[in-house]
């Protein structure tokens, strides 16, 4: 990171900070709190040898030009959008890993919805090996909880956690609006749950930064307005976005 900051949200993808937090880092932005959003898995994958679900995914996502790249294109825009500097790790995505022989570590959905394979160890190293590396002395970090059980998502979470840093944790939407859960094996993290009440005009530029994300929209919703209804009453349930924090 370039600049120091008071707020670093990390995000398994090139997404999910802002799909989560948008509001939140738009109220910190309009009090001129320095934001930053890590994306860990932002890395090019080897088109020869993807899988044909990634494939698939690729086709879904619609937009011409090498994918992650075209994703990083909006992840920047959505986070300029509300005020955030962006860090791009590049780190694959599960969708892209393989194993011993080339094997697909992660060859479908219900795979990458699952269990850590045990052949991804590296890549849990190289990722607490990357945060180790960052100054975070006087920034409030960000985490996944891990809801839904995507396995990117649970690679940051541990990671997070090896820092052995206070963190405050987010729920990641839209898996918390759909009755998605943290999978019993992780467990939920110690801390106080805590409400940040967000505005209209909060909400609306969360919405705004969200539609920048052109190529996943259609993989979470039908139509924008879809998106605007289910963030708003994502909202209104808990009267604002909900944070885990440290129980100091």
């Amino acid at each position: 990171m370039s600049r120091m900051v008071a707020h670093l949200y990390l995000s398994p993808h090139l997404d999910d900070a802002v799909l989560s937090c948008g509001g939140l880092i738009a109220m910190q932005d309009g009090r001129d709190e320095p934001i930053s959003i890590l994306t860990a898995f932002a890395g090019d994958p080897p088109d020869w040898r993807i899988t044909p679900f990634a494939a698939e995914l690729h086709a879904r996502w619609g937009k011409p030009g090498p994918p992650i790249a075209v994703r990083r294109a909006e992840d920047r825009l959505a986070a300029g959008r509300l005020g955030a500097s962006v860090v791009h790790l590049d780190l694959l995505e599960a969708i892209y890993r393989r194993g011993d022989g080339e094997r697909p570590l992660y060859p479908d959905r219900a795979a990458i919805f699952g269990s850590l394979d045990v052949q991804d160890a590296d890549t849990l190293n190289g990722l607490i090996e990357s945060l180790g590396g960052l100054d975070l002395e006087n920034a409030r970090l960000y985490c996944p909880l891990g809801i839904g059980g995507h396995v990117d998502h649970r690679l940051v979470r541990l990671a997070a956690e090896a820092l052995h840093k206070p963190l405050t944790y987010y729920r990641e939407f839209p898996y918390a609006s759909r009755g998605e859960v943290i999978p019993e094996d992780m467990g939920d993290p110690p801390g106080i749950w805590r409400i940040y009440p967000i505005t209209d005009e909060a909400i609306q530029a969360w919405d705004d930064a969200i539609l920048e994300y052109g190529t996943q929209l259609s993989t979470f919703w039908s139509d924008e307005d879809s998106l605007f209804n289910e963030l708003r009453d994502f909202v209104f349930e808990k009267g604002g976005v909900e944070l885990l924090e440290p129980d100091r």
